[in-house]
């Protein structure tokens, strides 16, 4: 599907592709603890958007199958609520599981760990909603990690219990590991209908 026919989709309350704006594409070039996008560092302000749309493919350097991506909003570390919904495995063997807990930050989705194979990328398509408001914001996150033929999908949803507009999100692995060379991050924002 191309990226305008998805953008239309997904805005499909009265809003026109035009309302979409890319504000910055960026590829990790070596491995990071996180990475920071912000409004200073975007092709606008924030405060033009009521939106954030980001396109993240994200792999982790750690051992093992599958991982977590999470992000902080204005770097904080409270107070964050989630909703997960996934499914991980194979056919014929997979676990289900609806979660709900407290967190220090927001979670994005799957990623997919070192051990997996070199072109693989968990993938996650996020909408941080009213991000000016003064009203609690939403985060909104679905993808998945595929890791040889097995791998997780999921739908989280996180409400930030603040009131403050979103300046920046900081990016990391839930496990504690480095972002791995050649993840990246298309972030696009989204103007009111």
């Amino acid at each position: 599907m191309p990226l305008t026919a998805l953008l239309g989709a997904v805005a499909n309350q009265g809003a026109a592709i035009a309302d979409f704006e890319a504000l910055f594409s960026y590829v990790v070039p070596s491995d990071t603890s996180s990475y920071t996008l912000t409004s200073a560092a975007s092709a606008k302000a924030w405060t033009e958007y009521q939106d954030l749309f980001l396109i993240s493919q994200v792999r982790e350097t750690t051992a093992g199958t599958q991982g977590g991506v999470r992000a902080q909003l204005n770097a904080a570390s409270s107070t964050y609520r989630i909703q997960y919904e996934w499914d991980q495995g194979t056919v014929g063997s997979h676990t289900t599981a609806a979660l709900q807990e407290t967190n220090d930050s927001a979670r994005l989705d799957w990623c997919t760990r070192d051990s997996a194979h070199a072109d693989e990328y968990g993938a996650a398509i996020t909408t941080f909603s009213d991000i000016n408001s003064g009203r609690w914001k939403t985060v909104v996150s679905m993808g998945g990690a595929d890791v040889n033929g097995a791998g997780a999908v999921g739908l989280i949803t996180t409400t930030w219990e603040n009131t403050a507009a979103v300046t920046s999100i900081v990016i990391s692995p839930s496990s504690g590991a480095n972002v791995m060379t050649g993840s990246r991050f298309d972030l696009y924002g989204i103007r009111a209908a």
